[in-house]
């Protein structure tokens, strides 16, 4: 049986989304339990893809070890947990600045299909790798994680998947909460799952460093949810699920929810993806998984 330190460094590496309510614009969230605090920190806005190579997966999560071990970074784990994330941004940084350039000469390029995801990533940059805390009773984004268990499972020691990097072993969440497969089939697990099921193992503190995209997807309310069929085979839209597109909008939940909690004073209509730049993004992906590319 695993065991869990008291203080738990969780990275994320895998797809993710905010999903929110299609009927009050609020994005889904839960509330922090009993006796439990988290950091966690965001590699990129809300409403913005992240681009993360394999191998600068596998170089991060090296540096969360060596940090582990290195006697000043346990010191900071065990009393400061803000500056042991801080501490490991800027190894982060460095893996981004060939991304960033390899995005920003792809968006110099006069396309008529410019991709508005890296056009997303590159606006947002100032707003990245940012730090919040919550503690028993604060409202978190119930954010929502997943990877395709075929394609993505072995991908490499890190990529696409949710390790507890100071327990022994390394615990990978989504095969915990969600057990084993071999089936081409998506994987989910939320953000409230994980903290409830640390929080039963004795954790006190959670240290998530979030590496995954946090586009935003309208959904239904959960009475209405359960009617949908919310599986698919390619893991990007599904039914019951509308990628958000207004801009106005998606700029009004990204300002809330970078506050603690996220909450929202206003409703705004939502708006639907067309068939056609559905079936465009969904090309794009597929072409960039090829590549080794990965939007998480």
């Amino acid at each position: 049986m695993t065991t869990y330190p008291e203080i738990a460094v969780v990275l994320v590496t895998c797809h993710g989304t905010i999903k929110v309510n299609s009927k009050t614009h609020e994005p889904f969230s839960f509330r922090m339990p009993d006796n439990t605090s988290m950091t966690l920190l965001n590699a990129v806005a809300p409403g913005v893809c992240n681009f993360l190579k394999a191998d600068d997966a596998d170089k991060f999560a090296k540096n969360i070890i060596d940090k582990i071990k290195d006697v000043e970074g346990r010191q900071l784990l065990q009393n400061d947990q803000a500056s042991f994330v801080n501490s490991l941004i800027d190894a982060l940084k460095i893996y981004d600045i060939e991304m960033k350039k390899d995005i920003t000469f792809n968006l110099s390029l006069k396309d008529e299909e410019r991709d508005v995801d890296e056009e997303e990533y590159i606006h947002h940059d100032d707003k990245s790798y940012k730090i919040k805390q919550f503690s028993t009773g604060d409202n978190v984004i119930n954010k929502e994680y997943s990877r395709n268990n075929y394609t993505e499972k072995n991908d490499s020691d890190w990529n696409f998947k949710i390790n507890v990097m100071n327990a022994t072993g390394f615990p990978e969440l989504i095969e915990i909460l969600k057990g084993r497969t071999t089936q081409n089939d998506n994987t989910y697990v939320t953000l409230e799952e994980i903290v409830n099921y640390l929080q039963k193992q004795g954790v006190k503190h959670i240290i998530l460093l979030d590496l995954s995209c946090s586009s935003f997807i309208s959904m239904p309310p959960p009475k209405e949810e359960s009617l949908m069929d919310i599986d698919d085979d390619d893991g990007d839209d599904v039914d019951g699920e509308e990628t958000i597109t207004n801009k106005r909008l998606i700029r009004n939940i990204r300002r809330d929810t970078m506050k603690k909690g996220g909450k929202r004073k206003q409703s705004r209509k939502k708006q639907k993806l067309t068939k056609k730049r559905r079936q465009t993004r969904r090309k794009r992906r597929q072409t960039r998984r090829k590549q080794t590319l990965y939007r998480h």
